[in-house]
């Protein structure tokens, strides 16, 4: 018999010798391989056979120390810096598709979600591996057998996360309107209050995810199946610090997430106040001369004998010479009288219209550095996302090795 591993799925199999040398089909993933011939069937054999291996949900005998953890954290943040742009892009990408699926209605986006979702993890899990063409893995999961396992664990997995979510979530409103009463009447004390309760009371939810945490890549990467996932999951993170350690390693990653996206966010929104005043500014000044000219010549008395029309005639001579715009040319039969209250009236809408369109500018470029900002402020979520999301990939990366392939 002539050992057989695929390099694909990683399933090992047996043929027998006369399929030496030929070209055929993995049982299980159904990609073309070639049988080693007879001089290396040796070498394709396992060290040792299958069933001395662990069982599926087996997890390490020994436990891990915190020191692993933080090993996993710097080595995970350093792997998804080199990797930045296809872990990004892939986000990104799988976002705006599911945000579509789900805007079009909600049977696609039921359908479209949990193998695109499965993709993305599959890229995250050849970043994790040091393999190459990332991207193209994005779309992996509506092939090779895992589109019912991504449906089932990702639906599976938000069945149990809002069963936990709801409860918690209606403790969160009763402890910030206990707070919110408390801050009125006692004010810092209340801010206190809720600023320790909210996080305490959100633990929990933080700790079962990083115990089911690895569910999601178990099956993707055919290690376990969809309820079996969750078992293999629960036992191979409480080996690492009594299952504290993986819990602290979300804990911190999500605290600094949170940190350095609200620092992103004031710091593009400072920059758009900085613009906005700086665009008021710029274009105010010519509105600002016409109300402190209107307003001088309105308050110009009449001269001993002097008739309204007269007065009428020097206060629009007077508020051109301020503004320094030339007269308007008079009509062949236009009367004295008539002539001067047109050319006030075109001052003014000129000048209102220079106002609209300084407004106008100003707004279109409030809109532009809205959506500028909206956009630098996605992808550089994205790009932080994805590469705290790494931790957790490359410590799945290495106690998975302790998992054997779920069978076909």
């Amino acid at each position: 018999m002539i050992h057989v591993i695929c390099l694909k799925c990683q399933t090992r199999f047996t043929t027998s010798d006369t399929n030496a040398g030929k070209t055929g089909r993995c049982p299980k993933c159904n990609s073309p391989l070639r049988v080693p011939p007879l001089s290396r069937a040796a070498a394709a054999a396992p060290p040792q056979p299958v069933q001395a291996g662990p069982p599926a949900a087996a997890a390490p005998a020994g436990g891990m120390g915190m020191g692993q953890v933080f090993r996993w954290i710097g080595e995970g943040i350093a792997c998804g810096l080199r990797h930045v742009v296809p872990l990004t892009l892939g986000l990104l990408i799988m976002l705006i598709l599911v945000s579509l699926a789900w805007t079009l209605c909600v049977v696609p986006g039921v359908f479209l979600e949990p193998p695109l979702v499965a993709g993305f993890v599959l890229i995250m899990l050849g970043a994790a591996r040091g393999e190459s063409g990332l991207l193209g893995r994005l779309f992996a999961g509506f092939s090779e057998g895992r589109f019912w396992p991504s449906m089932g664990i990702v639906w599976l997995l938000g069945l149990i996360f809002a069963g936990v979510s709801i409860p918690i979530s209606l403790l969160v409103l009763v402890v910030a309107a206990s707070s919110a009463m408390l801050l009125v009447s006692e004010g810092v004390v209340g801010l206190l209050v809720l600023a320790v309760a909210i996080p305490v009371i959100y633990s929990p939810m933080v700790y079962l995810a990083s115990r089911l945490g690895w569910a999601m890549p178990l099956v993707v990467d055919g290690r376990a199946r969809v309820v079996e996932s969750l078992t293999v999951s629960w036992r191979l993170t409480g080996k690492v610090a009594r299952g504290f350690g993986l819990f602290v390693q979300m804990l911190v990653l999500t605290v600094i997430s949170l940190i350095v996206q609200a620092l992103m966010v004031g710091g593009v929104l400072a920059i758009l106040g900085l613009g906005g005043l700086a665009a008021v500014s710029a274009a105010s000044p010519k509105f600002v001369a016409y109300q402190e000219a209107l307003t001088a010549v309105e308050n110009m008395a009449a001269m001993p004998g002097e008739t309204l029309d007269a007065l009428h005639e020097r206060r629009v001579r007077e508020l051109y010479r301020r503004l320094d715009r030339p007269l308007p040319p008079l009509q062949p039969t236009e009367s004295a009288e008539a002539y001067w209250f047109r050319a006030e009236r075109e001052l003014e809408d000129t000048m209102a219209g220079e106002a609209l369109g300084a407004a106008g500018t100003m707004a279109a470029a409030g809109i532009a550095g809205m959506a500028g900002a909206g956009l630098v402020i996605t992808v550089l979520a994205a790009a932080l996302g994805a590469v705290l999301a790494m931790p957790a990939m490359v410590a799945y990366r290495d106690m998975c090795r302790l998992v054997r392939p779920a069978a076909a």
